[in-house]
């Protein structure tokens, strides 16, 4: 009852004090205006970080029990949050800002806030320091996308809830409800269109105060050593993931890091196709995965809850490397006067980094297969003995394994382009992996102590593991390339492999001003189905009406191998709808003549 009573107390000051910070920062001048690297249209009230402030340091002083750690969190979010509102108001240098991050992680490390991961207790400050400043710059740097923002802090808030709940740590409980409160009672005011923005303050704010709950419910009575290393960095992914993406997007084009800038992932997601609230709710989605896989993961041994853990890193590896190659330095989404630096991530790491990123994921990947052989031969618990043969063997399994894939082409393969022929690539190579590991471990050892249904189970897993991060490149591509976007609405005649292949070239060319809207095809087998989600409308004489229907504003003729009455039949029917129309010409009679 008491940690309800501060996430009510926090929601209500802070719904309270919002509409009074948003009057006193108009009538001040304490505004932001609308800027190219900023998302907002007009003229928008800055220091909503002063009513997030007073909603959670207020709830937790009233209902927290005052521990000499939970003391330090708040005086060190003091610390942090009157740098934010100097940083609002005089635009300090992020060197000087820097610094008074610091000093604020100083503060909470000195009342005895820190990981406690190994026996050096330098090393371990260090960690905590680290971790402190790393995660409120995280949030900071999503400063310009308030609603983001703050929904992922109630998001991250509420899964360290939980989790102090299964742990029994009434303090964790006190401080993640009074965040909770405190960004719901704000995102009442500036979820799209936002009313307010909460500024440095607010953003240091929030990613200080999380960045030390996390630690507080993690450190002292975590069941395992998943709880002390994944709990923070699963609860706080989004923000840890967005922060990697754009700092080496950044640097590789030439920019600086500190310089804000519309290449956030929430930006990518709206350059992609996605609406600007559909792009927040996704990242919100993903946010709120993040945090389930937190929670049921220390329902679970250490074993399968990092392999839980390692799966999700490489999915959003994986995802990352799909947003990276959006060009959003080339489509006029940063601020004028930035240096044009290279083309994106994708021509400036991707297309000449791309093998040791393959080859990175790929050793996770066979590592992955391997111990989860273990798990599911031993029906989840891999007993004791058997740890030292897996760490023995690992080492030798990546290497001959990775030679196998070099071998056989595997990074020769273009994620985005995988068809049977590649598939049938993976399936050589890691065939070939198993039965050289196998037969080297006989002349070796003799298989003596191996098991046998463990190099099958790996060699089924690595197939599907292998496969399955080619595809999911190749998902992520096709799911954004078939987002509804603006442009001529235009019907395809022609289901077939012309058809689909126009369809295809439209969706991956984002600068062809079209967006299709379906098919017109003579054959009965296909009427009523859909291609890459479109519907095959009916026949040919279906034209005028489905073009008025769909409001068609142009069509294409996709069928090469027409007979010229067939062709004039087809063209007549386009101008009874009153259409512009397009006829693709074959291949083979352009060349032949």
């Amino acid at each position: 009852m008491v940690s309800i009573g501060a996430l009510l107390l926090a929601f209500a000051l802070s719904v309270a004090a919002t509409p009074l910070v948003i009057r006193l920062a108009a009538r001040r001048g304490f505004v932001s205006k609308p800027k190219a690297d900023r998302w907002n249209l007009r003229t928008t009230p800055l220091m909503g970080g002063i009513a997030l402030y007073l909603g959670v340091i207020l709830s937790v002083l009233f209902f927290a029990d005052l521990s000499q750690e939970v003391i330090g969190v708040l005086l060190g979010g003091t610390v942090i949050f009157a740098l934010g509102i100097i940083d609002d108001v005089l635009q300090i240098k992020p060197s000087s800002k820097f610094l008074g991050e610091i000093l604020a992680a100083c503060v909470v490390i000195y009342a005895g806030l820190k990981f406690d991961l190994i026996p050096n207790p330098f090393l371990n400050l260090f960690l905590t320091l680290l971790w402190v400043v790393g995660i409120t710059n995280a949030f900071n740097l999503l400063d310009n996308m308030d609603g983001l923002c703050a929904g992922v802090a109630a998001i991250s808030s509420l899964t360290t809830f939980i989790f102090s709940l299964i742990q029994g740590l009434p303090e964790i409980s006190v401080l993640s409800l009074a965040v909770l409160g405190a960004t719901l009672g704000f995102l009442i005011f500036n979820f799209n269109p936002a009313r307010i923005f909460m500024g440095d303050s607010g953003s240091l704010f929030l990613g200080f105060t999380l960045a030390c709950t996390t630690i507080l419910g993690t450190w002292e009575q975590a069941s395992n050593l998943f709880g002390i290393l994944a709990i923070p960095a699963l609860a706080l992914g989004v923000p840890i993931f967005d922060t990697f993406l754009v700092t080496v997007s950044r640097i590789l084009s030439r920019r600086p890091v500190s310089l804000g800038g519309r290449d956030h992932t929430f930006h990518r997601l709206v350059a992609l196709g996605m609406s600007e609230r559909k792009a927040v709710l996704s990242l919100y989605a993903l946010c709120a995965a993040l945090g389930c896989i937190a929670i049921f993961g220390i329902l679970f041994n250490l074993v399968v809850s990092g392999l839980i853990t390692m799966v999700s890193i490489i999915v959003l590896a994986v995802f990352g490397l799909y947003l990276g190659q959006e060009k959003v330095y080339r489509y006029g989404l940063e601020p004028k006067g930035v240096g044009a630096g290279k083309a994106g991530l994708y021509s400036s790491f991707i297309r000449h980094k791309m093998r040791i990123l393959e080859v990175a994921i790929d050793t996770c990947l066979i590592s992955l297969a391997f111990v989860a052989s273990y798990v599911l031969r031993f029906d989840g618990s891999i007993p004791p003995d058997f740890y030292g043969q897996i760490a023995a063997t690992l080492p030798a399994l990546i290497a001959v394994k990775l030679a196998l894939f070099y071998y056989f082409g595997l990074y020769r393969i273009l994620w985005s382009y995988m068809d049977m022929h590649d598939l049938v690539t993976i399936f050589k190579a890691v065939a070939s992996g198993t039965v050289v590991t196998v037969l080297a471990l006989v002349g070796l050892t003799h298989f003596d102590g191996y098991s046998r249904v463990v190099f099958v189970l790996d060699a089924f897993l690595l197939l599907v593991l292998v496969t399955g991060s080619r595809m999911l490149f190749r998902f992520f591509r096709e799911y954004f390339a078939g987002l509804p976007r603006r442009g001529r609405r235009l019907l395809i005649v022609g289901a077939g492999d012309a058809g689909e292949m126009i369809l295809r070239e439209i969706r991956n060319n984002p600068e062809l001003p079209y967006q299709p809207v379906g098919f017109i095809d003579d054959d009965l087998a296909k009427g009523g189905k859909r291609i890459h989600g479109l519907p095959v409308f009916g026949g040919r004489e279906a034209i005028p009406g489905i073009a008025r229907k769909e409001k068609v504003d142009e069509i294409l003729i996709a069928i090469p191998s027409l007979s010229e009455p067939e062709r004039h039949h087809i063209v007549a029917l386009c101008e009874e709808a009153g259409k512009r129309y397009r006829v693709m010409q074959s291949l083979a009679k352009s060349v032949l003549g």
